[in-house]
């Protein structure tokens, strides 16, 4: 950069020189923060996405072992809501044609199914998860 000398011999930068340097700092401050302003808001998402699917699988989970020790087991299907969280779930259990070792059919095998559907915002595809799981009765003890 160049220097001015003024009478009293005391060497003094050009006054643009400041400003050219301070907008270049921040440019490069900016080029720096961006993305990793970025990367913090990607990792915020996938953190409230990751908790979401964990209180619905924790809900999914009551759900079946709410249907696997029901009294008496029969076909049927139930819903429940949560509209404030967009979530809704569904339980549905049908009886199952299982066959034992020598070809025999287990009389009063079930399938419990439970699906959980969150709604996201508009234009965009709802958030799907499912269990399935064999429930047989006679195993614990429950009347059919």
């Amino acid at each position: 950069m160049k220097a001015a000398v003024n009478s009293g011999g005391v060497v003094r930068r050009q006054r643009g020189a400041l400003l050219i340097e301070a907008m270049l700092a921040v440019a490069i401050f900016a080029l720096a923060v961006i993305p990793l302003s970025r990367g913090l808001n990607s990792s915020a998402q996938r953190a409230s996405e990751a908790r979401h699917a964990s209180q619905v699988t924790r809900v999914m989970e009551n759900l079946l072992q709410e249907a696997m020790h029901m009294v008496e087991m029969e076909e049927g299907e139930w819903f429940l809501m949560d509209p404030e969280r967009g979530l809704s779930f569904a339980t549905r259990i049908f009886e199952e044609e299982v066959l034992n070792q020598d070809g025999e059919v287990l009389e009063g095998m079930f399938t419990i199914e439970i699906s959980a559907e969150r709604q996201r915002g508009q234009g965009m595809e709802p958030d799907r998860w499912q269990i399935r799981a064999l429930a047989y009765p006679p195993l614990y003890g429950t009347a059919r």
